[in-house]
């Protein structure tokens, strides 16, 4: 029981979100005087082939919606892991539920509309 305790007690201050006393809590970044910024954004590339290769999809409908947040699963892998989105079964439960709850199908389409345009740039 005492290791336990000696482990509580010597982890709690990392464990409650609390960084070590030693850690640098703001970054230091140098920069010479005088010098100018020269960091170029890089080019915009395609990040798909053919005609019309950059359109955005004409997402109109939830199923539209579904479709590309499906296409693009990889892409959002990592806010999906983090909690911060659903997977795409999920979602599709959940608008499936939402219209059973008798919300109108012209609401769900504008809000299928705006939550493509929030996941838009991930999936380019």
């Amino acid at each position: 029981m005492r290791t336990l305790w000696a482990l509580v007690a010597l982890s709690g201050g990392c464990a409650a979100g609390n960084p070590p006393p030693n850690a640098q809590t703001e970054p230091v970044v140098s920069i010479p005087s005088g010098s100018a910024n020269t960091v170029e954004p890089p080019a915009p590339g395609p990040e798909r082939e053919g005609p019309g290769a950059n359109a955005s999809p004409a997402v109109e409908t939830c199923e539209d919606y579904l479709r590309e947040y499906e296409r693009c699963e990889p892409k959002l892998a990592p806010s999906i892991a983090a909690g911060e989105r659903r997977r795409p079964a999920a979602e599709r439960a959940w608008l499936d539920y939402l219209e059973r709850e008798g919300t109108p199908r012209k609401e769900l389409d504008e809000s299928c509309r705006g939550a493509y345009r929030s996941i838009e740039a991930l999936c380019r």
